[in-house]
């Protein structure tokens, strides 16, 4: 079976609230908040998507945030993200496996991208 693979839970849920033509670009899994989980980039949206329990774990998307509703995302140190939304509510990102700054290029290109396809 080369060449197969199994998408996570997690994911499943993410592609089952992305818009047609929406796909996820990144992940990187950390804590939004204190809560554990992972936080996803696709072209139009972040998304944040909750891990719970330890044996039976379940997932919930806690943020879903369209890239025009993102004012800010800005590394406050090597592993903390902050998230700023127009409205002004804040989010804090801690990132588990790359630095802060390579998730704000991720974002960067993608609304980058975006923009110009626009």
């Amino acid at each position: 079976m080369d060449g197969i693979k199994i998408a996570p839970k997690w994911y499943d849920l993410i592609e089952k609230n992305l818009e047609s033509g929406d796909e996820i670009r990144r992940t990187y899994a950390g804590k939004l908040n204190g809560n554990g989980g992972y936080l996803c980039l696709s072209n139009r949206k972040l998304f944040f998507v909750l891990e719970e329990g330890f044996i039976r774990k379940t997932y919930n998307i806690a943020l879903n945030l369209p890239y025009d509703e993102i004012d800010d995302v800005s590394p406050e140190s090597r592993h903390n993200l902050k998230i700023k939304e127009n409205k002004g509510r804040e989010h804090k990102f801690v990132a588990l496996e790359v630095p802060a700054s390579i998730i704000e290029r991720s974002f960067e290109e993608l609304t980058y991208i975006k923009r110009a396809a626009a």
